[in-house]
């Protein structure tokens, strides 16, 4: 077989496709793709939905609406179309420029994977107002040479922050580790509830480092040519078992990954699966995104519902099943394709690049790679591809091993505060559990809560506030693009850093 360099035009390569008629019709309404962005358009769209079901975007949108909700409520009819038409670009344009102004309104408590999406987003969004200035037809852009290694490129960057992230003091400490955490709720999520990696210093540190060293190879195993389908393999498999926590769903970032990674696949991946189903591949193909569609707009709207009694477990249910069937699939369908490709006289396999035709769309990737180096730029380590690392940046508190935080660009992230005592349940929190925060999030939460009595230490100086709402500091609001440049996540004020699996209640 050929080897079909990115970047050229090529037929197969552009028409790697079950439909017998892939003719663009006019306008914003269809456009050629090759398989493979169909492919990752459908689990793309998936995500999106799943992330809406997991974050409750949509909970009680038809009892008591908000601005987010119905925002997800508009996501959510347009995903849904996208599963359904993969090739449409209207719909997809739609998504794209819907899913920023979401991140916003979820903003500063909102999760890594949603800031992948609004980065793909803008890329696509970017991409197709670009071609239409120069005066070419949106529908005739080339997804192969444009838009998937624009979406490769932001992959790449969050995977392998995501990754270096977990190489500290806190995440190697198998007792407050979030990997042996996950992994024992993952595993009484599935009926193992006396597995306790956590309890055993044996175990837990073999579950620490097995984490790491799978999500370092991931990212090896991607750069090299020739393993790059194992490591799409090993990153689908490794994901599949983290998306088996009941407890604590990954649905969302893990069908996220999983999207992504769909385009590392080489074009003869989609040309073996098309030659294997022969027939049924179309019918198949719609068959699995109408039912996946179908499933999870119906868990969406009865979640919009706010139904009770014995239908109030369906929703999650439905959500979990969806997942693992989808996941078991893949993994299927990836691992048939590795061992059969010799079988299938796949000698050589198209080359896969990260940079963008036009080259000026890499500027999305290096918005992906400043994110990451916020934490250590004392910038925020919220949504900065740092999520369950148990990785501290704060001055003073420092556990990095790889990164160095030499040089900050605020201090704001060492104006820590320790809170004593407050008639805030939420601020009582950090009390109760010896957390510090800083104090640009203490004026975020108690400018916009109820009045509270408040006492806390700053500067090693005792402050007692009768009233936060008669304070003229905690009083004063937060700006928007204040409290999201400058979101921090809690400091743990022993050592090592505890996991932090949820939101406490001040980011």
């Amino acid at each position: 077989m050929q080897e079909h360099k990115m970047g050229f035009p090529d037929e197969r390569m552009g028409r790697v496709d079950a439909d017998p008629d892939p003719r663009p019709a006019p306008g914003l309404r269809h456009t050629p793709v090759s398989a493979r962005w169909r492919w990752f358009v459908a689990l793309w769209a998936l995500s999106l939905l799943f992330h809406l079901a997991n974050a409750g975007l949509t909970s009680r949108m038809f009892v008591s609406p908000t601005s987010a909700s119905w925002w997800g409520g508009g996501i959510a009819v347009f995903a849904i179309v996208l599963m359904m038409r993969p090739d449409r670009l209207l719909p997809l344009l739609l998504v794209s420029l819907a899913v920023p102004v979401l991140a916003w309104l979820e903003s500063p408590v909102m999760g890594n994977h949603w800031l992948v999406v609004t980065l793909v987003s803008l890329g696509v969004v970017v991409a197709t107002v670009h071609s239409a200035v120069r005066g070419r037809s949106p529908a005739a852009l080339d997804t192969t040479r444009v838009l998937e290694p624009m979406a490769r490129g932001v992959f790449f960057v969050f995977y392998s922050f995501t990754t270096l992230s977990k190489v500290n003091r806190g995440f190697l400490d198998p007792i407050v580790s979030c990997g042996t955490y996950f992994t024992d709720e993952t595993a009484r999520s599935i009926g193992l509830g006396s597995l306790n990696t956590a309890g055993s210093p044996f175990w837990g540190r073999v579950v620490v480092m097995a984490i790491i060293v799978v999500e370092l190879s991931v990212v090896a195993l991607l750069v090299i040519h020739r393993t790059r389908v194992l490591g799409v393999f090993v990153a689908v498999v490794f994901h599949g078992i983290i998306g088996l926590d009941g407890l604590h769903s990954f649905a969302d970032f893990s069908s996220l990954v999983y999207a992504l990674l769909l385009l590392f696949l080489p074009v003869e991946f989609f040309t073996a699966v098309s030659a294997r189903l022969g027939g049924l591949e179309r019918f198949a193909s719609r068959a699995v995104r109408y039912a996946c569609a179908t499933v999870m707009g119906l868990v969406l709207v009865m979640r919009g519902s706010s139904l009770s009694g014995g239908w109030a477990d369906f929703p999650a249910d439905a959500r979990d099943t969806v997942w693992r069937v989808f996941s078991l699939g893949l993994a299927v369908v990836v691992g048939w394709y590795m061992v059969s490709r010799r079988r299938l006289g796949v000698d050589r396999e198209e080359s896969i690049t990260v940079v963008p035709a036009p080259r000026w769309l890499l500027v999305v990737a290096l918005l992906a790679f400043l994110n990451g180096l916020t934490p250590y730029l004392g910038v925020k380590t919220t949504y900065s591809w740092n999520m369950y690392s148990n990785l501290v940046t704060a001055p003073g508190y420092e556990n990095g091993l790889l990164i160095p935080t030499a040089w900050r660009w605020t201090d704001r992230q060492g104006d820590l505060v320790t809170v004593l005592s407050s008639s805030d349940p939420g601020l009582n929190v950090y009390a109760e559990r010896r957390y510090l925060l800083t104090f640009t999030a203490l004026r975020a939460y108690t400018s916009t809560r109820p009045d509270a009595r408040l006492v806390y230490a700053r500067d090693r100086t005792i402050r007692e506030v009768p009233s936060t709402r008669a304070d003229p500091v905690l009083s004063r609001p937060v700006g928007g693009w204040e409290k999201r440049l400058f979101a921090y996540r809690a400091v743990d004020s022993g050592a090592p850093a505890r996991c932090q699996p949820y939101f406490l209640p001040a980011g």
